[in-house]
């Protein structure tokens, strides 16, 4: 299937993921074409389908990242009930999947991470927000080099009242009426903050970047792009290599320091 999407032999190797509470996730490890080239006689040599022992895999063996963009592995799930995966979505369940992922890249893999980006998109976002912060507040608190975020929610209550699958199933309006924390800065005040920020990047769109002691936010507006198709923009692949250069200048600035 991953070869009819324009994948190589074995590029992509499908596994499953075992979560706490009894659930099978289906992933996926896709290998960047660098590493690809170097192993690309002993992956074509493998069988393909579900990897029944991904740890053994030769994919595996090659997942060692690096702070390059071209060298970036990327791991991926179906949350519980989407796809080839078992049980049924809910709030805790999807944090629990999420976790899960987290646990796999950090222990098993053995990456490290300040070489690991979360990325997400539309209401993925919200998920990947809340792993952040659920892994932040740990007493040993796990921080990531960063988190790419494409087509995010303006605001919750907007995205509750007005969000609908294919334009017509309002899947989450029903949310909408529950009581929301007011922000400490008004719509009309961040708006007017953020104006006098951004880039103008001309027929690109705009750029707008806050740092703070930690770390740095980036928001990008493109002019031209459709919701699904600027996932596949060289603006994504860019957004994660500054991300892991900020990541290692900060690392960096934290040993100078010692």
């Amino acid at each position: 299937m991953t070869i009819k999407l324009g994948f190589l032999r074995n590029q992509v190797t499908p596994f499953q993921s075992q979560t706490p509470d009894g659930e099978t996730l289906h992933a996926w490890h896709i290998l960047p074409l660098e590493t690809y080239h170097k192993n690309v006689e002993g992956l074509r040599k493998e069988p393909t389908g579900l990897c029944e022992d991904f740890e053994k895999n030769l994919s595996f063996n090659y997942r060692a990242l690096s702070a390059e963009s071209r060298n970036v592995q990327i791991l991926a799930i179906d949350y519980r009930g989407f796809g080839s995966s078992t049980g049924g979505p809910s709030e805790p369940g999807l944090l629990t999947d999420a976790l899960t992922l987290a646990k796999f890249a950090l222990e098993t893999a053995g990456i490290p991470p300040e070489r690991i980006v979360v990325f997400a998109q539309s209401l993925g976002i919200a998920v990947a927000m809340t792993l952040e912060h659920t892994l932040a507040l740990r007493s040993q608190p796990t921080l990531f080099a960063g988190m790419v975020l494409v087509a995010p929610m303006a605001d919750v209550e907007t995205t509750t009242r007005t969000y609908k699958i294919a334009g017509a199933l309002p899947l989450i309006s029903p949310i909408s009426m529950t009581d929301l924390t007011t922000p400490k800065m008004t719509t009309e005040d961040f708006a007017a903050a953020k104006e006098q920020e951004k880039v103008s990047l001309g027929a690109e769109g705009w750029e707008v970047e806050w740092k703070s002691v930690g770390g740095v936010v980036r928001e990008k507006i493109l002019k031209h792009g459709l919701y699904d198709r600027i996932m596949s923009y060289p603006v994504v692949s860019l957004t994660f290599a500054r991300a892991f250069k900020t990541a290692g200048e900060e690392i960096g600035n934290l040993l100078e320091k010692k």
